[in-house]
């Protein structure tokens, strides 16, 4: 959903991340006031596992976002080296949790949290990304172009209004995934990504990964449960 480019800034002398969003978002007015409204909500979000959103500019019709720019790795990235030991799934949660614990108190719901917006920084702290954008890359991708996303909740993928045990149910997946190397949900269309998304649950963690410890497992169950009310009810609780 986009291209991003490494930049400077030459009022601050500081590195930044530009990112261009698709042109067809921003020939839509209400997409764009969308936008910057969200990331004006975003952007005061001042928290050491947040990815910061500078500004949102436009040169010659073309909208960017300047955000801060990272080093390191993002989770997808590290998946790929295999399934991530139980401390660091731990570790990683945790931070992602209080991240999305200090949005979801301004009342700001991430929308997809997903390894693809989990940066691992070579400084350390993990880094959630996305936040003010995500709700309107989602508002723009149809299930023809892309499907239901692997990690959103039940409520989300019907449609319905959610809150910030969405997020928390998206957290559950991205741990699950971490854990085993496996997606929870998955399938090879569209539809049956659906319905495992709304009607089945995963297999034990553990099954595909006899290290997962049960504690853990136990963790990653309750988050995954279809239910908004039978999951954890805030972050907080979760970390």
């Amino acid at each position: 959903m986009g291209e991003i480019y490494e930049a400077r800034d030459r009022r601050l002398g500081r590195r930044v991340a530009l990112k261009f969003l698709p042109h067809a978002l921003w020939r839509d007015a209400r997409a764009v006031e969308r936008l910057q409204r969200d990331a004006r909500i975003a952007s005061s979000l001042n928290h050491p596992h947040i990815g910061s959103i500078h500004d949102i500019d436009a040169h010659q019709g073309t909208h960017f976002i300047v955000m801060e720019l990272l080093d390191g790795l993002s989770l997808t990235e590290r998946i790929r080296l295999g399934s991530v030991p139980a401390r660091e799934v731990v570790e990683i949660a945790i931070q992602v949790a209080e991240a999305l614990d200090a949005a979801h108190k301004i009342g700001v719901v991430h929308r997809d949290i997903k390894p693809g917006n989990i940066f691992l920084t070579t400084q350390g702290p993990v880094k959630v990304l996305d936040f003010g954008v995500a709700n309107v890359q989602l508002a723009h991708r149809s299930l023809g172009e892309g499907g239901p996303q692997l990690y959103m909740s039940p409520e989300q993928a019907r449609g319905d209004e959610i809150d910030g045990r969405s997020d928390l149910f998206s957290l559950g997946a991205v741990m699950f995934e971490m854990a085993t190397g496996t997606p929870a949900f998955g399938g090879p269309t569209s539809a049956l990504i659906s319905d495992a998304i709304l009607n089945r649950e995963p297999p034990p963690a553990s099954s595909l990964r006899t290290s997962v410890p049960p504690a853990l497992e136990a963790i990653i169950v309750r988050a995954l449960r279809k239910n908004p009310a039978d999951r954890y009810q805030s972050a907080t609780e979760l970390s």
